[in-house]
């Protein structure tokens, strides 16, 4: 019944992050699929809410909620941000988190 539960509150915040007109509500969704951010219906809200939110703090939080799970999925929505973000912080965040992901991959090989 608790997995039921949390699936359904996984998929309200889901619908918060995609659909609720106020960014704040966004920004507050996105922060709090954080726990969730391993599951991939989760991780491709996030990368929807940062390729295409109008709001540049929810595309900042975002990225700090993708970052937690790296994958390349991930870093390819990245790439495109840290080129063509309108905004220079987003821009920047995700630059850095890319930098980041590298010298991890760099670690591992």
């Amino acid at each position: 019944n608790s997995a039921r539960s949390s699936g359904t509150v996984q998929q309200a915040l889901i619908y918060a992050l995609r659909n609720d007109p106020n960014p704040g509500v966004r920004v507050k969704a996105a922060e709090a699929l954080g726990d969730l951010a391993g599951k991939k219906d989760v991780q491709d809200a996030l990368r929807e809410a940062l390729l295409t939110d109008v709001n540049p703090g929810v595309r900042v939080q975002a990225i700090d909620v993708l970052k937690r799970h790296p994958n390349k999925e991930t870093l390819k929505v990245l790439e495109t941000k840290a080129a063509t973000d309108a905004n220079e912080y987003v821009r920047l965040e995700a630059k850095r988190l890319l930098d980041s992901s590298q010298g991890l991959e760099q670690a591992s090989e």
